[in-house]
């Protein structure tokens, strides 16, 4: 990891206070900082860029032993009265959340005052005493389960959300496919709307898709039909691309009617492992989910 020119002194709801360790504009502090630009000249020109309590604005130069503070956005959440989400992973920054979604709820409200679980999260941090809005990086589908990544400070999402566009952002699901399946697979094919369901996604047109498939453990479903234990990595965001790729790759998921899949008691594909950089400290971050109760029984021991 590259030396930043600063080193990270404090981190709250309210501010982050950098301690300078090289030569560089307030700007170029910012910027390093994992700040987008348009943040970046939004908070200075709102005053919300500090040293020693006077405010500071491009191309301000700034020495090593100086301190300066990010005073972060402030915000004004609504607080819903509904089950707080399950936490996976707390930063102890501040700036992030890692929510555990179970299978069956949306990420976001689709406008039907359905609960979801941006409400969740919201609950839970209203139960933890902190006013934050939560803002999730990246959806996944309501019936699959698992790890959703929330942005509690807008200063810092851009560089969250370039970390998803780009694919260095490190997705890892658990899933259970239909027969056997004995080798790695790697399927590379564009994703695109089925003209012909509009529920559906149809492989082999539209947008740049890459997933691989790599078996665990053999298992056998209720009345005896084979499937086998996989992680499926994503390294793009496409909707339904895994259940999509698997099931053109002759392996559907268990559980996914809509792809072919054989029944069960619910979508067996769980956003189970994530890896990405932290935007203002650089280290990188690895986050996992428990296996779902549904899950749990084709698990063999070991398997994981």
């Amino acid at each position: 990891m590259a030396r930043r020119p600063f080193r990270v002194l404090s981190a709250s709801d309210d501010a982050v206070r950098l301690a300078v360790r090289g030569a560089c504009t307030c700007r170029e502090l910012l910027l390093a900082a994992g700040v987008s630009r348009s943040a970046a000249a939004a908070a200075e020109s709102a005053h919300r860029v500090c040293r020693e309590g006077v405010p500071l604005q491009a191309p301000v130069a700034l020495e090593p032993g100086d301190v300066v503070e990010l005073l972060l956005e402030p915000a004004d959440p609504e607080f819903p009265d509904v089950e707080p989400a399950a936490v996976a992973w707390e930063d102890p920054a501040g700036l992030l959340l890692a929510a555990d979604k179970p299978c069956g709820l949306l990420v976001h409200s689709d406008g039907t005052g359905a609960e979801c679980l941006v409400d969740r999260v919201q609950a839970r941090l209203a139960a933890d005493g902190r006013v934050r809005e939560a803002h999730p990086v990246q959806r996944i589908d309501v019936d699959t389960s698992g790890l959703v990544l929330f942005s509690l400070a807008p200063e810092f999402q851009a560089a969250v959300d370039a970390q998803v566009a780009d694919g260095s952002m490190e997705k890892v699901y658990l899933t259970l496919l239909a027969g056997s399946v004995d080798r790695e697979l790697t399927v590379e094919r564009p994703v695109g709307r089925d003209r012909h369901d509009a529920r559906r996604m149809h492989v082999g047109a539209g947008r740049a898709a890459l997933t691989r498939i790599s078996p665990l453990a053999p298992v056998r479903l209720p009345g005896g039909h084979e499937a086998t234990l996989c992680t499926a990595s994503i390294h793009t965001g496409r909707r339904h691309q895994i259940r999509a790729h698997a099931a053109w790759a002759g392996h559907p998921v268990v559980g996914d009617r809509l792809y072919g899949g054989p029944a069960a008691s619910g979508l067996m594909l769980h956003a189970w492992r994530e890896a990405f950089t932290h935007p203002l400290t650089g280290q990188r971050i690895r986050v996992e989910a428990p296996v779902p109760d549904r899950m749990v029984p084709f698990v063999p021991e070991g398997a994981l």
